[in-house]
């Protein structure tokens, strides 16, 4: 039961960190800092469209059995 409880407590806290780390990224305290985690949940739009980008044509690519 304690397993469970230490389970949830961790994915609750995962969820609210925004910032993805990779292995060798060195940060500092205030990176941790909620105004920081909110700069990293902004998500930009993206400026290209994959199917521009590899030349393709979606409508070529549904498939209809």
């Amino acid at each position: 039961m304690q397993e469970l409880k230490n389970h949830k407590l961790a994915t609750d806290l995962t969820k609210q960190i925004h910032r993805r780390w990779k292995a060798g990224d060195v940060y500092a305290p205030h990176d941790l800092s909620s105004a920081e985690m909110q700069k990293w949940k902004k998500r930009g739009r993206p400026e290209v469209d994959a199917f521009d980008l590899l030349d393709m044509n979606p409508i070529e690519e549904y498939k209809v059995c």
